[in-house]
């Protein structure tokens, strides 16, 4: 009896033991996962079902303190626009601003068709994203091959703060959703861990 006791003590100091070394990812590291995720949708099309396409040129995230930067870079294809047989689309940049202890729920959007990219889209708790945008247009020669991005002035002061922003994705792995959704929660979580510790 006084065995078997033993050997059940030594068995919960294992697993206790095997529970505290267990390595817990950081902010950091996340990060780096999400932007890894982020680099397979590079390069990507969307198409919509009136025949516009939206090539998906890049997304970065990077992060101050516990806030979290986003940037969105896509063109959509416009037509042929001139008798020199120049062509344009319009590039469109979007900045998200926001903390992740703010997220209140994470869902995919349902296309209609089935497509290589998706949107992840991010519900905050209430206005708590800081949402930014520019609009260029880009002119291409076929003859010279040059490319010029044309800004267009929105306003002085385009800045607004938003309940939901939409993310794409790359669908070529089924689970990129549950990944992406996965660490986001992590690191809400995080977040909050580091306002309880101040007592917040």
């Amino acid at each position: 009896m006084k065995k078997l006791i033993t050997i059940f003590l030594l068995t919960i100091c294992s697993t206790v033991t095997i529970a505290q070394n267990k390595k817990e990812l950081t902010k950091e590291e996340i990060v780096k996962f999400l932007q890894n995720k982020f680099d397979e949708a590079k390069e990507e099309y969307l198409f919509d079902d009136y025949g516009s396409k939206t090539f998906i040129k890049s997304l970065s995230i990077g992060y101050s303190y516990f806030t979290l930067n986003i940037k969105v870079v896509s063109r959509i294809k416009d037509s042929i626009s001139s008798a020199q047989a120049t062509w344009s689309d319009w590039e469109n940049v979007a900045y998200y601003d926001f903390n992740p202890k703010d997220i209140i729920a994470i869902t995919d959007v349902v296309q209609i068709n089935k497509q290589i990219i998706g949107y992840l889209q991010i519900k905050f708790a209430s206005k708590n994203c800081r949402s930014s945008s520019e609009i260029n247009k880009v002119i291409k020669s076929p003859q010279t091959d040059s490319l010029e991005l044309m800004p267009l002035k929105i306003s002085d002061d385009n800045r607004q703060f938003i309940q939901y922003i939409k993310i794409p994705y790359s669908k070529s792995d089924p689970e990129n959703f549950n990944k992406l959704k996965g660490a986001f929660e992590y690191l809400k979580k995080l977040s909050l861990q580091y306002e309880d510790s101040f007592g917040k």
